[in-house]
């Protein structure tokens, strides 16, 4: 169980979009949806009736854009807590989240572009 999150962001441009890709293409504006290893069925970890995407997991955490704010922002859900936390909502949009460990990235448009 990871206790809580760093967060890094770095300004600057990135190279892995197509990869950022992969997520939106895994789900699109549905809400989230985990099966645990050993289950027998799914559990729903959100309820927020706005959009979700670009989930990403790594162990225990998984991790999306969110818009119940009404602009993208990262929000994070423990699987075994079953504790939804949000990452960062800065009044700005921020996508296409990413996770290793206990640091999360993610695209931030706080500057006007798209840094991570």
């Amino acid at each position: 169980m990871i206790a809580e999150l760093s967060v890094i962001m770095h300004k600057g441009t990135m190279k892995l979009s197509t990869i950022m890709i992969v997520c939106v293409i895994f789900l699109v504006g549905v809400r989230l949806c985990a099966v645990p290893a050993g289950s027998s069925g799914e559990f729903q970890i959100t309820t927020n009736p706005r959009s979700q995407d670009d989930p990403a997991i790594y162990g225990d955490i998984v991790v999306w854009s969110d818009k119940r704010n009404g602009n993208w922002d990262i929000y994070g859900h423990n699987l075994v807590t079953r504790e939804e936390f949000p990452v960062t909502t800065n009044p700005y949009s921020q996508g296409c989240p990413a996770i290793y460990g206990d640091i999360v990235v993610w695209q931030d448009k706080r500057h006007g572009n798209w840094d991570i």
